[in-house]
């Protein structure tokens, strides 16, 4: 049956606290969508277990039952029991008392002066005590009131349980990718090429970091380029570590291989807190574990056997290079002589920061991301730059692109995305549900610079049974930077352009 299944992709928002993916070969879309209800159900019944922010959830209640034995469920009982592993393998560099450390630089931030020495000192101190103990009837006791945080492995639990749930009910599944927040698992028959974020230039549309391709592997990625706090100016990381009560900025970006999303997960964080020959030495003892690692200088670290998922990608899928066929067919392209008299008109070593929120839709789960077109046309109304495409593969046809109205309305654009892959799926650090970031070069499709003049900046959303929104903002190239805050809809809550100097190239 596997033969006739065809590919179903669909782009969550909102899935605890963040962006999802779910990718799924089944052999109709009415499995694919039991699916995607099944995979929400898991991850909403376990969210009610581990949540840190629900005084409701399970892990909430049994964290105000100090010095009372509990019984608690198989799940709890499962993630307490995964960390107490990882906090041996890791000599202590994840522990869910870090939490207490968190809390003391959170506080700082908001003094805005940095913490004492005694405070780190008295919170590193609770990092190293014990904080539960199993009776032998199989009850567990809190042993003190100390802050803790499963964060760093509850994520990963999640998936690894909601992908098993649903290879345990779906065998005409063939293949299934779970991601959520840039931590993933991929089951199946399938390999799936997966792209790793470039932590110096991590907007949705920057090249990334590299390309693996993975078959029944979990992948996920740590790092300090996304969250953090500001203390006099000074960006911090919010990666914390248990043993010196100090930021980690020594690395930038830690990705895991392994069999399991929950292994991925909590490693990702502790090499982030390791040194880089401590956490290499870790990775190699334990087995079907790889990383890779980059540091602050964006030198590249990777274990033994890393390399033999990396493949070569060019980015003949993406909008960029696939408009080239096209817009050299209607004449769109500019001389050589054309690029060297207008190559000023963009503002010179500067890129145009796009940000945009997407709304929660009101009513039901509303976990679907809206289908997004952002690109750029000239005076005549001819498109010059896709910027960025999100679709879906599901329902009738290929694509919902249709719903994409003014986008989808030239044959350059429909030709654009049938039969090609436009997304790429990214492990990356976490980031806020429904906050992207792109960028635009100020080159064409064709990646020569536009002449001077006058363009516009459309930004289309749709939603599958629900509304159509377009935002267009009208600007002149001459050279000078800009900047504006745009009204948002029902789709977009917010958008916003402004430029900033041009992001680092890849690390090497």
């Amino acid at each position: 049956m596997s033969t006739a299944n065809r590919l179903y992709t669909m782009q969550l928002e909102h899935v605890l606290g963040t962006s999802g993916e779910l990718q799924v070969h089944a052999p109709d879309n009415e499995i694919a969508e039991q699916v995607e209800r099944r995979v929400i159900d898991e991850i909403e019944r376990l969210a009610a277990i581990y949540s840190q922010y629900d005084s409701a959830s399970e892990l909430r209640q049994w964290l105000a039952s100090t010095g009372q034995p509990s019984m608690v469920s198989p799940e709890l009982r499962d993630l307490l029991r995964q960390s107490e592993r990882w906090i041996a393998a890791s000599r202590g560099a994840f522990h869910p008392a870090v939490a207490e450390l968190t809390a003391v630089w959170r506080a700082a931030a908001d003094r805005q002066e940095l913490p004492t020495e005694r405070q780190l000192e008295h919170a590193v101190s609770l990092c190293r005590t014990v904080s539960w103990q199993w009776s032998s009837d199989g009850r567990v006791s809190r042993l003190s009131d100390v802050n803790l945080d499963f964060n760093a492995l509850a994520k990963g639990v999640i998936i690894d349980r909601a992908v098993e749930r649903v290879r345990g009910e779906f065998p005409a599944v063939s293949s299934l990718l779970l991601n959520i927040g840039g931590d993933l698992r991929v089951i199946g028959t399938h390999a799936k090429t997966v792209a790793i974020a470039d932590p110096h230039a991590d907007a949705e549309n920057d090249a990334p970091l590299a390309y693996l391709q993975l078959v029944d592997r979990a992948m996920a990625t740590s790092g300090n380029y996304r969250r953090g706090v500001q203390i006099g100016g000074q960006s911090y990381s919010h990666i914390l570590n248990p043993q010196t009560g100090q930021p980690c900025d020594h690395l930038v970006s830690a990705t895991v291989l392994a069999r399991e999303a929950a292994t991925a997960d909590v490693l990702a964080t502790v090499l982030s807190v390791m040194s880089i020959d401590d956490g290499l030495e870790l990775v190699g003892s334990l087995p079907d574990v790889d990383c890779l690692l980059v540091d602050s200088t964006g030198k590249q670290y990777a274990s033994a056997k890393w390399h033999r998922y990396e493949v070569a990608k060019t980015l003949a899928g993406r909008p960029a290079v696939r408009t080239v066929q096209v817009a050299a067919a209607n004449g769109g392209a500019q001389s050589n002589d054309d690029r060297v008299a207008v190559k000023d008109a963009f503002p010179v070593g500067q890129e145009l920061l796009i940000e945009l929120e997407l709304n929660r839709p009101d009513g039901g789960r509303g976990y679907r991301r809206p289908y997004v077109a952002v690109w750029v046309e000239d005076e005549k109304g001819f498109p010059v730059r896709t910027i960025a495409l999100w679709l879906q593969t599901t329902g009738p046809g290929p694509r919902w692109h249709r719903d994409l109205r003014r986008w989808y309305r030239g044959d350059e654009m429909r030709l654009l995305v049938d039969d090609t892959d436009l997304i790429d799926t990214i492990s990356s650090a976490t980031r806020p549900a429904g906050k992207y970031k792109l960028v635009w070069d100020g080159l064409d499709d064709l990646e020569q610079p536009l002449a001077a003049g006058k363009y516009t900046l459309f930004l289309e959303a749709a939603r599958e049974h629900g509304t159509y929104q377009l935002i267009r903002y009208p600007f002149e190239l001459n050279g000078k930077p800009f900047g504006k805050s745009l009204d948002g809809n029902v789709e977009i809550k917010a958008a916003s352009l402004k430029f900033r100097p041009a992001t680092k190239q890849p690390a090497k």
